[in-house]
């Protein structure tokens, strides 16, 4: 491989987990949104909906940074590995 092939396998690599990070925060605050709205309708109100909804996903929140970190790792470990390979040839 290429150290031009390496360096756009690096780049992939980083873009799409910033993207995958966008996309989950997206997904994440859809869900926090649709609970608070079934909370204010139980009689909270907005700013207590709000709270009581992002209490109750931060454990969401801290699984998807528990899940995503050993693909991250995995990611930049390929990635890194390949570009040092390339770079001791």
């Amino acid at each position: 491989m290429s150290l031009l092939s390496s360096i756009r396998v690096l780049l992939t690599s980083v873009f799409r987990r910033l993207q995958i990070e966008r996309e989950m925060e997206e997904e994440l605050r859809s869900h926090l949104q649709s609970r608070a709205d079934d909370l204010q309708q139980q009689g909270l109100s907005r700013a207590e909906a709000e709270r009581q909804g992002a209490s109750s996903l931060a454990a969401t929140s801290a699984s998807r940074k528990s899940a995503a970190t050993p693909w991250v790792r995995a990611g930049w470990g390929n990635s890194l590995r390949t570009c040092a390979t390339v770079c001791a040839c």
